[in-house]
Formats: structure tokens, sequence, C-alpha cells
């Protein structure tokens, strides 16, 4: 697949690029990145700089936290059509990534390098707005996720917490993590239960 192809197919599968004016489309196009992936090839690595952001073209995305336990806690996912929101909060904020992600499948990833992604931010309502709304649709399961990291890094250590077998995911009791909350002093809003990747 050519490179023009491949920004057509970007250009399909996110239909906010339609609404771009010409410029900021033409920007967009040419400065894309595609990248294929391999299932379980390494999209990005918890704790390094952030290098664009990342839309998935084709394909699909695993995005977990790894703990101190060496378990990794699954945080979302990310589906063809759908961008990563981890890649938005850090090149915003200029925080290193907080989380790992890595191909379910076969995927195509379009990266908007970090120069592009600030231009098109301040230049293009339609590009702005779908980073916003994939940021906040995930925003609140990410902040949940990632308190539940933090009780699991000190549950582990307690014993508290199982393996699920099938994903190596975290299956943490509502009534121990409301037991460790209320020990140290954090206020919870009913995290969930059961994590599933």
């Amino acid at each position: 697949m050519t490179t023009i192809e491949r920004a057509d197919r970007w250009e399909a599968s996110f239909p906010f690029a339609r609404s771009m004016a010409d410029g900021d489309r033409r920007l967009a196009r040419a400065s894309l990145i595609f990248s294929d992936l391999e299932s379980g090839a390494v999209a990005y690595e918890f704790d390094t700089p952030c290098r664009g952001y990342l839309m998935c073209v084709g394909g699909g995305t695993r995005v977990f936290r790894p703990t101190a336990a060496k378990l990794d806690v699954a945080l979302y996912r990310v589906a063809a059509g759908g961008a990563c929101a981890l890649t938005a909060q850090c090149l915003l904020s200029g925080e290193r990534l907080a989380a790992s992600s890595v191909a379910d499948t076969e995927t195509i990833l379009a990266v908007l390098p970090s120069d592009t992604f600030a231009d098109l931010m301040q230049s293009s309502a339609p590009f702005r707005d779908f980073v916003l709304q994939e940021y906040l649709a995930l925003g609140r399961s990410c902040r949940d996720c990632l308190r539940l990291t933090w009780c699991n890094d000190r549950a582990l250590a307690l014993g508290q917490t199982v393996q699920t077998p099938a994903t190596g995911s975290i299956v943490l009791k509502k009534s121990v993590f409301r037991r460790r909350m209320r020990a140290t002093g954090q206020t919870t809003s009913g995290l969930c239960t059961l994590l599933r990747s």
C-alpha cells in the first residue's frame, strides 16, 4: 500500500478529517507516519517520551499499566477509527508515557508527530474536537484504572489480589479495596470489582 493510499484510508477511517480546512488536512496527510505492527508488537513502552499522536487505522491495540509485581493492568483498547488518549495527554502535558501499548492483531497506526499535533490543535476545530472527545471518553476509565493500579501495587504485597489465568489481569475484591482505601485515607466512588481486559 502506498503512502497516498494509507493517507486515503486514514481519512476514510476518521470522518473529522473531511471537516478540516484544506490546508490543515494537507498538513495532516503530509505529516502522518504509518506503522505496521504484527500481533503482540509494541506500539510504545511505559516511561518513554511520546513520539506523536497515535490513531488506529486498522486492527487494534491494548493499553496497559505495568505494576511493581510485574502484572499488567489493562486500561483500555483502541480499535480502528479510534485514537490513543494517553498520547494526547502526554503531548499536551509534556509528560512521559504512563503506560505501554501492544497490538492485539495485525495493526496499522497513523502517527501524527508532536509538532503537527500542536499546530492542528490550534488551527483545526474538527481535529481539536476529535482529540478532546477521545480523551474525555476515556478519561474516567483511565483515572479509575490508574487508581486501581496504585492500590494493586500495595495490595499485591499483602496478598490481596488474584491473577486471572487467561489474561493476567488483576481481580481485586471490592471489600478489600474499600478497606485499603479507608486505611490509607483515599476516597473512591465505587471502583470496579473486576477489571477485565
